[in-house]
């Protein structure tokens, strides 16, 4: 073990030296930093670590919607909708504040009040809802 400190405080005293005999200590840094992200790159990759396969997914929180479901009766309703891969026609064309009538959604288990439904991008249809359908919601 006192072989790492030992090697430790000579790489340390190196360093040190290295900076006092610099002429621009900044660029002396800057070099150690872009040789030992180039090490790390090394070990991530000889590692099978260098790239992630990553799904992007698309939060939509629904509120604010209550349907009338009899006389005068109400029901408030929340929901939290998971769209995995979303397309890009979703993710530009769904607007905050609007109503929204949707298909494809496969329910979770969950232990709150909020619904917590999910779906595949390319399996999920959103329809805008017309004015006159608008009128069946508070």
């Amino acid at each position: 073990m006192c072989t790492f400190i030992d090697s430790d405080s000579e790489e340390g005293a190196k360093i040190f030296r290295q900076l006092e005999t610099a002429v621009e200590p900044e660029m002396l840094m800057v070099m150690r930093q872009l040789d030992m992200e180039k090490l790390i790159e090394k070990a991530l990759k000889d590692g099978g670590l260098d790239e992630r396969e990553v799904t992007p997914f698309m939060r939509v929180r629904v509120v604010g919607l209550t349907a009338k479901i009899s006389h005068g009766k109400y029901y408030a309703g929340e929901a939290l909708i998971t769209i995995w891969d979303p397309t890009q026609k979703q993710q530009s064309e769904l607007v905050e504040g609007k109503a929204y009538a949707v298909s494809g959604l496969t329910p979770l288990n969950s232990s709150s009040s909020t619904l917590h439904l999910q779906a595949r991008g390319s399996t999920i249809k959103w329809q805008p809802l017309s004015p006159s359908k608008v009128d069946h919601f508070k």
